[in-house]
């Protein structure tokens, strides 16, 4: 492709008019840029795809309940007690909701909340933190 642009640009105009003669020019300047935005068209929409793809990986990733994680609601909300004990600076970002606070979250938002805190790598930052 880069070979035939090269040869096209050392033509001269009267050259280029000459092999031109007889051709709807109009005709093959629609078709290329038709060419050309469909060619974008899809390398757009496969980058959309893969991202889309990767959203929904993570969201999934996100939701799944880690093993590791206490396995009664109570348990759970101690853990998350000694998280926000030891980050009160996740305080704010967990809890941004008006009228939202710790005694009103349901056992999933809890259950949640410590899933996501352990896959950001909050969690074992903190059990090492503990052993030192």
């Amino acid at each position: 492709m880069n070979a035939l642009a090269e040869s096209t640009a050392s033509l001269s105009d009267e050259r280029l008019l000459k092999e031109a003669e007889g051709e709807n020019l109009t005709k093959i300047a629609e078709g290329t840029r038709k060419l050309l935005f469909a060619t974008l068209d899809r390398a757009r929409k496969a980058r959309l795809s893969e991202a889309e793809s990767f959203y929904h990986y993570s969201v999934q990733q996100l939701s799944q309940p880690s093993r590791s994680l206490p396995s009664t609601p109570a348990s759970r909300r101690e853990k998350l007690a000694w998280v926000l004990q030891r980050r009160p600076q996740m305080q704010e970002a967990a809890f941004t909701l008006q009228h939202r606070n710790f005694e009103t979250m349901t056992d999933a938002d809890v259950e949640r909340l410590l899933g996501q805190l352990q896959h950001l790598g909050v969690l074992d930052e903190l059990a090492d933190e503990e052993r030192s």
